[in-house]
């Protein structure tokens, strides 16, 4: 299950990529990539 967590990690961490380079998001989808990227970081240490 384990593998299966870091591929899922590695998947959203690409789309993570792709919205951190796009600068068409709006405030909530800003807001929701954060709050991605913050459970990321929490979950990964």
């Amino acid at each position: 299950s384990h593998h299966i967590r870091v591929a899922a990690l590695t998947a959203l961490c690409s789309v993570i990529e792709k919205l951190r380079s796009s600068d068409e998001l709006d405030d909530g989808q800003k807001k929701m990539r954060d709050d991605l990227l913050e459970k990321l970081r929490v979950s990964s240490f």
